[in-house]
């Protein structure tokens, strides 16, 4: 049996053989992390507005998703230099006790202040799950079955995305919207329980020789991320015309020397040495993520508000309609799980070219410029853009990480696993940061007639057009380059 063949058999593997394998166990903890993380990161949607009514603080709700970005963003860059060579179950044990005292703090808060530094341990607590979630996936599995677990950890997450608000949603009406994060709390007991008993001390056929080096990281350059995360979030926060571009330029501006100075230092990267160089597999497919992860959360940001000003939509349904992305990303993820190696390059320029048009769709039937369509148009052209959006994401997610991690040296293995949703998660906080920038910049606000909230959605939407262009050339280079 040729090589490419044997491939493609593993590749095959049902889920009932990965079971009878034993990785059954395995794959409980990583969901369970990943099921915590992503419920939790949308938990304060409808949890805040009841929270600010009793402790206070309205001004400072942006900060409840700014922080928890920033803490997962900072927590996630460290996971692979936290990890020991042959154990990951204690750090992922510490993890999850992080993020069960971010939910504590939320939980017990007195005041705002309180509220948004349990936010911030919990960012970091979820994102070095996350990072370990990642490393552990490249450890614990063969290369072909990853594209097959990581549809499986598209699919958690999206039932997760989903549930969130609703969980908050439900104690919130019920004006106990504490015990939600106390909920979590006792979530992440099990979890430290459960993983101290599941995951082995040791991956399977891993040997010494084999394992990634662990380096000492730079504190100063941890800092100059931290400056990064944190300019973007107040300038998408607290807009200004002149200064909130400013700062997202400088910021832009900063990261980018971040990664500079990371490549030069052989003995202390955070990165791999190759991050967002479009002329290397790895470069090239950092940077694709990076920049659709950028390009795509308008529709998460002002989605909801936009259904609602233009069509009248409740908020509940609007929260289904942006829903919907994630459930077509999981979906996706799942069908397209089992596709031969040899069929990765056209996932990749197909699933780019579906999150282009799933773009312009909302840009053109949210605006009311849809051909055929009245002043309002129909909803049903943005439900099938959400769903392209998630289905172009999930179709190509899995075969990205494996295509990633195949051109990556041994000794940079879990350093490039766990880059690879930091860098997805620094696309999304610019992208929501110059979505609020384009937004307030159309005319947004809180009393918008129809015709402006159109103005608004068509400018929020088209400006990321040629963002887009540019992350569909990254990924036809991508499923083209060799190297």
């Amino acid at each position: 049996m040729s090589t490419e063949i044997q491939a493609d058999h593993e590749q095959q593997l049902s889920w009932a053989e990965l079971y009878r394998q034993g990785f059954g166990p395995i794959l409980f903890i990583l969901c369970f992390a990943i099921w915590q993380h992503a419920a939790s990161s949308m938990l304060a949607a409808t949890t805040l507005p009841r929270a600010v009514s009793e402790i206070g603080g309205a001004h400072l709700m942006g900060w409840a998703y700014s922080l928890f970005q920033l803490g997962s963003i900072l927590a996630g860059t460290l996971a692979a230099s936290l990890v020991s060579k042959y154990d990951i179950r204690n750090p992922l044990m510490l993890a999850g006790l992080l993020y069960g005292l971010g939910c504590l703090l939320s939980a017990l808060a007195p005041q705002i202040e309180i509220f948004l530094m349990g936010r911030l341990i919990q960012g970091m607590g979820g994102g070095w799950m996350l990072g370990l979630v990642f490393i552990a996936i490249n450890r614990f599995f063969p290369g072909p079955v990853i594209p097959k677990i990581i549809a499986l950890i598209s699919v958690v997450w999206s039932a997760s995305a989903f549930s969130g608000p609703l969980v908050g949603g439900a104690f919130a009406n019920l004006g106990l919207w504490r015990y939600a994060y106390g909920s979590f709390t006792i979530q992440s007991l099990i979890f430290m329980i459960a993983t101290y008993y599941i995951i082995p001390q040791k991956p399977r056929d891993i040997t010494r020789d084999s394992l990634a080096t662990i380096d000492r990281v730079s504190l100063s350059r941890l800092a100059l991320m931290a400056l990064v995360i944190l300019m973007i979030s107040v300038a998408g926060a607290d807009v200004h015309p002149v200064y909130s571009p400013l700062m997202i330029f400088a910021g832009l501006g900063l990261l980018y020397l971040c990664f500079q100075l990371d490549r030069l230092d052989l003995t202390s990267r955070m990165f791999p040495a190759n991050t967002l160089k479009p002329g290397h597999t790895v470069g090239a497919g950092l940077s694709m993520i990076l920049v659709l992860g950028m390009s795509t959360m308008s529709f998460l940001v002002y989605g909801p508000a936009l259904l609602e000003a233009i069509f009248g939509v409740s908020p509940l349904g609007a929260g289904y309609i942006v829903a919907l992305e994630s459930v077509a990303w999981g979906g996706a993820a799942m069908v397209f799980s089992n596709s031969r190696k040899t069929t990765e390059p056209i996932l990749f320029r197909c699933g780019s070219a579906l999150i282009l048009i799933g773009t312009l769709g909302m840009a053109l039937s949210m605006s009311g410029n849809l051909p055929g369509a009245s002043t309002q148009g129909p909803l049903w052209p943005i439900i099938i853009s959400a769903i392209l959006h998630g289905t172009g994401f999930g179709m190509m997610w899995g075969f990205i990480m494996r295509r990633i991690l195949d051109k990556t040296p041994q000794s940079e293995r879990d350093r490039t696993s766990t880059t690879i949703p930091v860098i997805h998660q620094i696309g999304m906080a610019i992208g929501a940061a110059i979505s609020n920038v384009i937004a307030n910049g159309a005319g947004y606000s809180a009393s918008l007639t129809i015709t402006q909230a159109q103005g608004v959605a068509l400018w929020v939407f088209a400006a990321f057009i040629p963002l887009l262009l540019i992350g569909n050339l990254l990924a036809w280079r991508f499923a083209r380059i060799k190297g």
